[in-house]
C-alpha cells in the first residue's frame, strides 16, 4: 500500500482535462463508490473486494486519516492540493450546516483529500464522502445488518462473548452517527443520501459485492466486464 503522502502526491499530479469547465474537471473520471456501513455488517471486506474487482483503490478510514494528520509536515504539497478543489469544496462547505464544534481544519482537509481521490477512481470508505460527493456521478452505498446479526459476527470474528460484541456494535455505531452529525450536522442512516441500501444478515461478502455491481450497471456504471464475472 503506498504511503499517505504518495497518495496526495498522484492526487495533485493528476493530469486536468483542458477543454472541462471549471467545475467539471473536479467531477470523477473513472469509477467511484462510497461506502458507509454498520460495525460488524462485513462492509470494509465487501468494500475491498469491491475495489478488487472494479481494479481500483480502496481508501478506508485509517488511510484518510493518515493523509489529513500528514497535512502539517507537507504544506505546500497540500496547499497545491487545496487550490485545486478549492473552488467546489466552498459550495460543498456551503451547503453543508456544520456542527460548531466540528474543526473547520480538519474539515477542510478532508474535503480535500476526497475530492482529490474522486477524481481519480477508488472505493471510499466511511468519513461521509458519500455527504461529501453527493452532487457527483458516483454510487453511494450504505450497508447495514440488524444488531444481533453484526455482533454474532463480531464476536465469532473477536473471540469475544455475545453481549460484549453488542457493546462493541452499539459504541461503534454510535461513533459513527456522531461524527457524521459533528461533521457534516447529517443522519448517518437518512436513506435518501444512499443510491443502495443492502442488508447482510443473510447475504455473504462475494453475493454483496455481486449485487452492487449489478446495481452499479442498471445504474448507468461502465463497470469492467472481468469485474462482473464471478470464479
Amino acid at each position: 500500500m503506498a504511503e499517505p503522502i504518495q497518495i496526495v502526491k498522484a492526487i495533485v499530479g493528476a493530469e486536468l482535462m483542458a477543454e472541462k469547465s471549471e467545475r467539471d474537471r473536479y467531477l470523477p473520471q473513472g469509477i467511484v463508490v462510497t461506502v458507509s456501513r454498520d460495525y460488524g455488517c462485513g462492509g470494509d471486506e465487501i468494500a475491498e473486494m469491491l475495489a478488487e474487482r472494479l481494479g481500483v483503490e480502496y481508501f478506508d478510514k485509517q488511510i484518510l486519516e493518515s493523509i489529513i494528520k500528514a497535512a502539517p509536515e507537507h504544506k505546500e504539497l497540500m496547499e497545491r492540493l487545496d487550490k485545486q478543489v478549492s473552488k467546489i469544496r466552498d459550495e460543498i462547505m456551503h451547503m453543508i450546516v456544520t456542527g460548531k464544534s466540528a474543526s473547520e481544519e480538519y474539515r477542510r482537509h478532508l474535503i480535500n483529500v476526497v475530492l482529490g481521490i474522486a477524481r481519480k477512481s477508488g472505493v471510499i470508505v466511511g468519513r461521509g464522502a458519500h455527504i461529501i460527493l453527493a452532487h457527483h456521478k458516483v454510487f453511494r452505498v450504505r450497508i447495514v445488518g440488524s444488531p444481533e446479526f453484526c455482533a454474532r459476527r463480531v464476536a465469532e470474528k473477536q473471540h469475544i462473548s455475545l453481549a460484549e460484541a453488542e457493546q462493541w456494535v452499539r459504541k461503534a455505531n454510535e461513533e459513527h452517527a456522531d461524527f457524521i452529525r459533528r461533521i457534516f450536522n447529517r443522519d448517518i442512516n437518512d436513506p435518501t443520501a444512499f443510491d443502495m441500501i443492502l442488508n447482510t444478515d443473510y447475504i455473504d461478502i462475494e453475493p454483496a459485492v455481486d449485487i452492487i455491481l449489478f446495481a452499479m450497471k442498471k445504474a448507468g456504471f461502465k463497470i469492467p466486464e472481468k469485474a462482473l464475472k464471478v470464479a
